[in-house]
């Protein structure tokens, strides 16, 4: 989790060194990188998953392409490709960015040979990188890709409405857990406002064409990803190219207050929804101890099945593989049965299953977890 602190707080940094240079109100730009910060990356943050790392490096390479210069374009491209082992949704970064460049710079530069001799390493390193994801997936996973399944039409619109809901509800206005409550609902829905007051500032400005162009081909090819595979097209997918996009626009010098009312408004949701809300996810306290529990009392070797979501592997390195049904577990296998309740209030972290029945022999018992091992056929 330290990463993804730092993580956080670069985050918030770059989105405001951005707008800086992008030419917005200082106080617009702070408060747009708070809201947006304790909104929306507060929430991706707070998992125990890469993105908010692969937000922070993603911006810090905008950051560097805007200082203009061949060298800094091409660290920006390497800095996109070198995400792809962390997150395959990079894979569009580089191409996206290129592109953008390319229609965007001028004649001269783009018939220079030193131009097509920096595209061609930057794009030895992106296949380099896909290579080496692919064969990282195939020593461990038995595949180059990981499963996500098949998709079809009716996968395909459910996540085209996942996408529209969450951008509301994650990107804009950010309560995490169920808004249902009429109180959370009266908070939730006035942010929604004030934030979509901000964005009723937003007025197109000059030189934006390589934001549209990059940002515009990130969501397009994005998408087309889903027709390879079906993956979850929420916000947290597709922020990458509304953040860039964002830039491409300026608020009005005069729509300050409204910009630091909305800061404002997040960061007190924040604190109130952190201070109810159990946010930890995977990295609540509770198993953590449970998992260094059953490190010192021995774990056995071999596959480990469970009813959670790799707490083993999160909090002491040992490789977990999440079931929900044991009939076709084989003789000799090892399950991890967790008793410990989901506390947060989202994320499944452990799910319900029955106490394996006579065929499954007790090996170790720590608090909120016993080590079952399948004894007979």
């Amino acid at each position: 989790m330290v990463i993804n602190y730092l993580a956080f707080g670069g985050a918030i940094t770059l989105l405001y060194l951005i707008a800086v240079f992008r030419d917005w109100d200082r106080r617009i730009a702070i408060s747009a990188a708070l809201a947006i910060g304790f909104g929306f990356f507060r929430q991706i943050g707070s998992s125990a998953k890469p993105d908010i790392l692969v937000y922070s490096v993603f911006l810090l390479a905008l950051y560097i392409y805007l200082g203009g210069g061949r060298t800094r374009s091409t660290i920006s491209f390497l800095l996109w490709s070198l995400l792809i082992p962390f997150k395959l949704v990079a894979v569009v970064f580089t191409p996206a960015a290129m592109v953008a460049d390319l229609l965007t710079a001028g004649k001269e530069l783009r018939h220079s040979r030193r131009y097509w001799t920096q595209f061609v390493a930057v794009g030895f390193v992106w296949l380099a990188s896909i290579g080496g994801l692919f064969l990282y997936n195939y020593s461990t996973l038995g595949s180059v890709m990981a499963a996500h399944g098949r998709n079809d039409f009716n996968r395909f619109t459910g996540e085209v409405v996942q996408f529209i809901v969450s951008v509301p509800r994650l990107l804009l206005a950010n309560w995490y857990g169920s808004i249902l409550v009429p109180w959370v609902s009266v908070l939730f829905f006035l942010l929604l406002a004030v934030g979509l007051a901000c964005l009723a500032s937003l007025r197109r400005v000059p030189h934006a064409r390589f934001f549209l162009i990059f940002g515009t081909l990130i969501f397009v090819l994005i998408w087309s990803l889903q027709i390879v595979s079906t993956f979850d097209a929420d916000v947290r997918i597709m922020g990458y190219s509304l953040i860039v996009l964002l830039f491409a626009f300026r608020p009005t010098s005069t729509a300050w207050k409204r910009w630091g009312i909305y800061a404002l408004m997040t960061v007190c949701m924040a604190v109130l929804n952190l201070s109810l809300v159990n946010t930890y996810g995977i990295n609540d306290p509770r198993y953590q101890t449970m998992s260094y529990d059953l490190l010192e009392e021995g774990l056995p070797e071999g596959k480990i099945y469970t009813n959670s979501f790799h707490l083993l592997d999160v909090h002491v390195r040992v490789l977990t593989h999440p079931i929900e049904d044991l009939s076709q577990l084989e003789n000799g296998v090892t399950l991890l049965w967790v008793e410990l309740p989901r506390y947060d209030a989202i994320a499944s972290v452990v799910w319900p299953m029955e106490r394996p029945g006579p065929d499954w022999c007790e090996i170790r018992e720590v608090e909120g977890a016993i080590l079952f091992q399948k004894c007979q056929p």
